[in-house]
Formats: structure tokens, C-alpha cells, sequence
């Protein structure tokens, strides 16, 4: 069977390496092309792996009707010329121009939700966004996957989904072999996220900042989080603490981040079902993360990891207090990791998508 998988970003996001799992651990079972909006690191390992990459350009995420056709244009010649059983959506610019494109060759089409392109936008854009959902919803010959229950409900409650034309299936991960740091008096607390309006790295400085503790370090890991912009943002927040703040960038040596970190937080305005969470939890790390989306379906607070209301920093606070105690934070990340093994592991996932590939491509309707 032949999959020709769209994906709109190719960096270290949540969404191209889900897509870079996907491929490598079913490349020997499927027949895989992909389509990238972009060069980035995923783009470039599939490569290294001799899979069959393009990238259209013209597939970015904001809409723009000339750039939108010329993509679309492009993703109909790369389907014709390789004949795919299914095309295979992920985010959502790629969703929107990937089941269109499907629906006029004929093929079938399978999106991949982790997490709708309505949040954290103006009202206007919202009702857009949500109009071109629902009537993309009624292309036939296709199915979703919903990578969180929170973001199934978001179909069925908000674009009136048929409950049988789609499926949540967790993400999953590989497991992460991460060593402690050495023993001592500091406590590295990581924040692996990219600066984007999902993310609150405001509310988390602004804690670190009122917690004003010498031997507590905090690492901001993830794109653009190494640019002067933003560190000099991160500097007017944080001006008695700045220097306990380390501006990574985009990394992909994940292990060896982990292996920096005792405790990994996750302070959001909204998320799907983010991979660092699961990634943490597999290396068992101590998780703080914010009560919204699919998070609660991962943490439950008190018992593997802590979570905090949104946008508020008394609770941050509070989480990194609590996890000044070592014991606790065993106990909660031994907690984590077996969460981890029984919900989220990468085989998991690959089984489910699997399943779903062959019964889509056996003729769902």
C-alpha cells in the first residue's frame, strides 16, 4: 500500500516527528511519499533515509488564496504521479489542501488532527477556520485520527463529526534514555517548546522570577527560543533571575536535553497532546503542565505530575516549590514512566495507525 503523507511543517515540532515515527517504524509494511511545507530537520533525515521527499513551499500555514492554489496545484501532480492508496493529512494547512486534493483525484484521504486550527485566533479567523472545517468534513472516501479524546470532542461538539468517521489514537513515543544530571545543590527545570501563541513561556519566567532561587536553573529549549527578541523579552521578565536562564534553540539531540534537566515543564495557552509531555514521562521526569486540552488525558495532577491553571503563576510557583522535595519528584516521575508504558509507548501508536491504514485502504466509506 502507498501513502503520500502531507505534513505542513518538517522541524522539531510535535507534528513532523510524529510523522518522522510514523514512517520509520512502518517503512518496511507501506510505501511511503512525503510532502513537506518546508526544508527543516525531519525533512532532512527521511531523506538520509532514502524515503521520497518533496517540499511545495507554498504550503504554509497562513492562508493566502494565490500561494493556497499553487500548492494545491502542485499536491494533485505529485498524487497523479504517484498514485497513492490514501493520502495522509497532518496540521492543518496540509489538511485543508490535502483532502481537497484527495477528493479531486479520487483517492482517499486520512487527517491526522493534533489539535484544530481555530485556537488562539482572532474571532474572525476563528469562524473561518471553523466554516472551511465543516465543509471540508463532508468530502467523502476519508477518516480522522484525533490524536487526543479533547480534540474528538472539538469534532463532534464544534463541526458536528459523524462519531463513527474517526478514531483517537495517542500519540506515542520511543522511549527516551535520559541520565539524571549529577547530584547537587541545582535544579534544572526544562521547558521544551517552541515560542508560538500556544505556548505561555511568560507565565513560567515571570515564576521562576518571583521564586528568585540560586540554585534553581531554568533551560528554554525549542525554535526561535534563541533569538534576541525573545531573550531580551525573556530579560525584561526575569531581571533578577536572567542569568539562571539558558536560551537553547531548536535541538535535536532530545537525550541529551533530557539528560539536563531534573524537572520538564509544559506552561500552555492551549495543546493537543503534546509529545514532550510523553517524551518526559518516558525518562521519568518530574511534569508540570497547564490543566488545558488533551494534557489532563496524559497527567493526572498529584499522582504523575502536577498540573496548573492557565496563565497562572502562584500555581507555578507552587509546582516548583513542591518539587524541591526529591522524593517527591521520584515518586511522581516512577509514576509517569509506568503511565507511559501502559498509554503511550511508540509501538502503540504504530499498531493503531496500522489498523487504520488497512482498514481505510480495504474500502471504508
Amino acid at each position: 500500500m502507498k501513502i503520500l503523507i502531507l505534513s505542513t511543517n518538517a522541524d522539531e515540532a510535535g507534528a513532523p516527528r510524529h510523522v518522522e515515527a510514523i514512517v520509520n517504524g512502518l517503512e518496511s509494511e507501506f510505501q511511503f511519499v512525503l510532502v513537506f511545507g518546508e526544508d527543516g530537520p525531519v525533512c532532512d533525515r527521511l531523506k538520509k533515509r532514502g524515503h521520497i521527499v518533496h517540499v511545495v513551499s507554498e504550503m504554509r500555514t497562513a492562508i493566502n488564496p494565490a500561494k493556497d492554489f499553487v500548492a494545491l496545484l502542485k499536491i494533485l501532480k505529485l498524487i497523479l504521479n504517484y498514485g497513492p492508496d490514501i493520502v495522509h493529512c497532518h496540521s492543518a494547512k496540509a489538511g485543508m489542501l490535502g483532502r481537497i486534493s484527495a477528493f479531486l483525484c479520487g483517492r482517499k484521504w486520512l487527517y491526522t488532527v493534533h489539535g484544530w486550527g481555530w485556537r488562539g485566533v482572532s474571532i474572525f479567523a476563528k469562524i473561518l477556520i471553523i466554516s472551511i472545517e465543516f465543509v471540508l468534513s463532508k468530502i467523502p472516501n476519508g477518516f480522522y485520527i484525533f490524536v487526543a479524546q479533547d480534540v474528538k470532542n472539538d469534532a463532534l461538539d464544534v463541526l458536528r463529526i459523524n462519531v463513527r468517521k474517526g478514531v483517537v489514537v495517542y500519540n506515542g513515543v520511543s522511549p527516551i534514555i535520559a541520565d539524571f544530571p549529577s547530584t547537587g545543590d541545582t535544579l534544572n527545570v526544562l521547558m521544551p517548546a517552541r515560542v508560538s501563541s500556544a505556548k505561555d513561556h511568560q507565565s513560567l519566567i515571570c515564576a521562576f522570577e518571583n521564586i528568585n532561587d540560586p540554585n534553581m536553573r531554568l533551560l528554554l529549549c525549542g525554535k526561535d527560543t534563541d533569538k534576541q527578541e525573545f531573550i531580551e523579552f525573556a530579560k525584561a521578565l526575569a531581571p533578577a533571575t536572567n542569568g539562571l536562564i539558558s536560551f537553547l534553540g531548536q535541538r535535536s539531540d532530545i537525550h541529551n536535553i533530557y539528560s539536563q534537566s531534573h524537572i520538564v515543564a509544559l506552561i500552555s495557552n492551549f495543546e493537543a497532546l503534546p509529545l514532550s509531555i510523553i517524551e518526559a514521562m518516558s525518562c521519568s521526569r518530574s511534569v508540570i503542565a497547564t490543566d488545558v486540552g488533551g494534557i489532563p488525558e496524559l497527567i493526572v495532577s498529584g499522582v504523575n505530575g502536577i498540573l496548573v491553571r492557565p496563565n497562572c503563576v502562584d500555581d507555578i510557583v507552587a509546582a516548583l516549590n513542591n518539587f524541591k522535595d526529591e522524593r517527591l519528584r521520584a515518586k511522581l516521575g516512577s509514576q509517569a514512566k509506568i503511565t507511559y508504558e501502559e498509554k503511550f509507548t511508540e509501538y502503540s501508536m504504530l499498531m493503531s495507525v496500522t489498523h487504520t491504514y488497512k482498514t481505510l485502504g480495504g474500502g471504508l466509506k
